[in-house]
């Protein structure tokens, strides 16, 4: 067995650890669960709307204010 990351657009490829060098600057560290990346998502949109971006300090704030300001920008709000 032998940990490593695959993309979802070609699941005949797996890059090891040393070859994600970037890999928390991507997911950030605002949470722990970060084996899917629609499920770190999930935690960091639960995290912009229940907290908000002054609600509590994040590790990696600029994910929270990113979809903050998306949320703020949303097309359904100017239509």
């Amino acid at each position: 067995m032998e940990t490593g990351l695959v993309p979802t657009d070609d699941l005949s490829v797996m890059y090891t650890l040393d070859d994600a060098a970037n890999f928390w600057q991507v997911f950030g560290r605002n949470t722990d669960y970060v084996v899917d990346p629609e499920e770190t998502m999930a935690d960091n949109f639960s995290y912009a709307i229940l907290y908000g971006t002054e609600g509590r300090e994040y590790p990696t704030p600029e994910i929270i204010q990113a979809i903050d300001a998306m949320l703020r920008e949303a097309p359904w709000k100017n239509p």
